[in-house]
């Protein structure tokens, strides 16, 4: 699995995707789910008030993605956090 087949997997499943961060670093935004590739490593992780947590780091993007799909989709708290409001 991809970084787009990712994205594409979480909108299917009802996920605000922007509340996700995909990107290099460290996301602008608190109370974000980041996933990213750095130097040869793909980091999964929580990001709250400047600090990480529930970080998980995969050698290779398919894994990561997979699993990051998997976490999202079992864990209901993860769900209601990510989903989309609507009105």
């Amino acid at each position: 699995m991809t970084m787009v087949e990712l994205k594409a997997a979480l909108t299917e499943a009802g996920f605000n995707i922007e509340g996700i961060y995909f990107g290099d670093g460290l996301p602008t935004q608190s109370d974000t789910w980041t996933i990213h590739e750095d130097r040869g490593l793909w980091e999964i992780f929580y990001f709250e008030r400047g600090e990480r947590s529930s970080e998980h780091w995969f050698g290779d993007e398919d894994t990561a993605c997979r699993f990051f799909l998997t976490m999202l989709l079992e864990n209901r708290a993860l769900w209601e956090a990510a989903r989309k409001t609507t009105s």
